[in-house]
């Protein structure tokens, strides 16, 4: 899918059904003139969200990891309950959102245990480290480490990515590091290979580094409707920037300018929301992995829905075409049908 500048502008006109339901619920409020009260603030928030419950079909054990600088890290692992004895479990790595400042694991349960059930596969969910406590690179290094460990550790939680198919993805800032770790996977030759990338309203540039060919597509970033979107407006960016101290420079950070460049990565599914600042990474990146490189990609866009949207309003019929489309996604990146 390739837009023109008026349809990509188009995509953050408010859905309707949004619309309507909006002045009718609360929006929690924090207090950004202080950096640490507001991150603390949306840490609270954002774990109000995970779920309490259990699923009987699904298994959920933690076990460790160690990173490259020997800090263990917890990964959540999610596993079928009775996985099937003739049919290779995939493995699916999720990393969380929250602009690398905010999140856990358990923000990826619910979409996890889908796919638990939905492909019988090995689902895991790693802790990173979060800034300001630990600012740019951890994210990307923590990562990194996570992956190359199940990589040599799959079968001890139960998975087979070599027979099954190997994963990665994310939502926001998960999914910026997940391309990171699909690059990283690629140049340093991961075994065994990753087969396919999920990226969920992904960022992949930064404003001040996208490349001159591609400045007038980059529209969102500036875009009065974005800016003012629920759940990712300016002033969580502005919060999460300055907490995080990238160097927009690395490709670490800004994985579109990646100086090997994309050539031979897995096929990728993106999914898109119409009224998000970081809409336009995923449009350009997509266009460019299928146009410039011959990647195979997927993308699924939802018109006038914010960031991450489905964690948030449920019941929607945008929310339920979400859930729909990335079971489909996930299963085309696996090269599985649902419930197989």
């Amino acid at each position: 899918m390739s837009l023109s500048r008026e349809e990509t502008l188009k995509l953050a006109e408010i859905d309707t059904e949004l619309a309507n339901l909006l002045p009718s619920i609360k929006i929690p409020q924090f207090d950004y003139s202080d950096p640490p009260k507001a991150i603390a603030q949306l840490r609270a928030s954002q774990a109000s969200y995970n779920p309490t419950d259990t699923d009987p079909a699904v298994t959920e054990t933690s076990v460790q990891y160690t990173t490259r600088d020997g800090a263990n890290l917890r990964i959540l692992v999610h596993s079928p309950s009775n996985p099937p004895i003739s049919s290779p479990a995939p493995l699916i790595v999720l990393f969380h959102g929250g602009g690398c400042t905010i999140g856990s694991p358990e923000n990826m349960t619910r979409i996890a245990r889908h796919f638990v059930t939905a492909f019988s596969a090995v689902v895991v969910a790693p802790q990173y480290r979060l800034a300001p406590e630990h600012p740019f690179p951890y994210q990307a290094h923590d990562t990194w480490d996570t992956v190359r460990w199940l990589a040599g550790n799959a079968e001890s939680i139960g998975a087979d990515p070599r027979a099954g198919g190997f994963v990665v993805g994310g939502q926001s800032a998960g999914a910026k590091l997940a391309t990171v770790v699909s690059h990283l996977a690629r140049d340093e030759k991961l075994e065994p290979p990753l087969t396919g990338t999920w990226l969920a309203a992904g960022s992949v540039l930064s404003a001040n580094v996208v490349p001159e060919r591609y400045k007038d597509m980059y529209l969102s970033m500036t875009q009065e409707e974005c800016l003012n979107a629920p759940v990712l407006d300016r002033q969580f960016a502005k919060l999460t920037s300055e907490a995080l101290k990238a160097d927009i420079y690395s490709a670490l950070f800004v994985p579109f300018n990646w100086p090997t460049g994309h050539g031979g990565l897995p096929r990728t599914y993106f999914d898109v929301c119409g009224l998000d600042l970081v809409r336009d990474d995923s449009l350009i990146y997509e266009r460019v992995l299928r146009e410039e490189y011959g990647v195979e990609t997927r993308m699924t866009v939802y018109p006038g829905m914010p960031h991450l949207f489905w964690s948030y309003f449920s019941g929607l019929k945008q929310t339920e075409r979400w859930s729909q489309q990335t079971m489909i996604g996930m299963g085309w990146l696996l090269r599985k049908n649902v419930g197989q």
